[in-house]
């Protein structure tokens, strides 16, 4: 007989890891770059960051999950402050913004295919236009910034033709690109920048110092993802 504590260990990790793969179909991975160019007084000013995004298949439930890993994208203006380009829908951005690289009306399961084997950047569009209809949906992630970083509840989301509005004249956004890279995940970035996310209650999602409203609409993941085995992305 198999001891209790050998186990927990060693074989029910091995079994849950056994009995998930089997739940699951497909997987699509691939590394992407978000790269924000500002002006700041007539100069550019840039900031980077790279996610690693999953995409699976669900066979019991016919849907097509997604995860990231990673954390937002950081500009440093200088006296300025500091823009923050928050985590989203990445894989969404990818397959939106690469959208010729396969014929149209391709599904999504050949995108990704063909998005794990892309190599290159493009500008991301504000919005995308769905071929053949009104319809648009947004491709900018949202944007961000604090009036004092030790302080998460004073945290603004901005308007991207409106920089100058928070950080003053002479600040306006560039583009925003996507890149599709085997570049490594950024790691410390925004917790440098952001160092309540390491404390104990973090910046947002547990902290009762926050304003309700602010919790509701921003949380720690929209800053910084991290998958593990047992937790999944989170």
């Amino acid at each position: 007989m198999i001891p209790a504590r050998i186990f927990y260990t060693i074989f029910l990790p091995f079994l849950l890891a056994s009995f998930l793969s089997g739940c699951n179909g497909r997987e699509w991975e691939w590394n992407q770059k978000i790269l924000i160019e500002v002006w700041v007084g007539g100069k550019v000013v840039s900031g980077s960051s790279v996610l690693h995004v999953i995409a699976k298949e669900d066979k019991f439930n016919s849907t097509l999950p997604t995860y990231s890993e990673g954390e937002a994208t950081v500009v440093d203006l200088g006296e300025h402050g500091k823009l923050f380009a928050l985590l989203g829908d990445a894989a969404r951005m990818a397959e939106l913004t690469f959208h010729d690289i396969v014929p149209e009306y391709s599904s999504t399961q050949d995108q990704w295919a063909a998005i794990m084997k892309f190599r290159g950047r493009r500008e991301i569009p504000a919005r995308y236009l769905f071929p053949g209809t009104r319809i648009y949906q947004k491709l900018y992630p949202t944007l961000a910034a604090f009036t004092d970083t030790q302080n998460p509840g004073t945290i603004t989301i901005l308007d991207p033709n409106e920089l100058s509005t928070f950080f003053g004249p002479g600040v306006s956004l560039k583009r925003i690109e996507l890149e599709i890279t085997d570049e490594p995940v950024t790691r410390g970035m925004v917790t440098a920048a952001l160092p309540c996310l390491i404390s104990d209650l973090g910046c947002f999602s547990r902290n009762p110092e926050i304003p309700k409203n602010i919790r509701q609409s921003i949380s720690d993941s929209s800053f910084r993802r991290e998958c593990t085995f047992l937790h999944g992305c989170r």
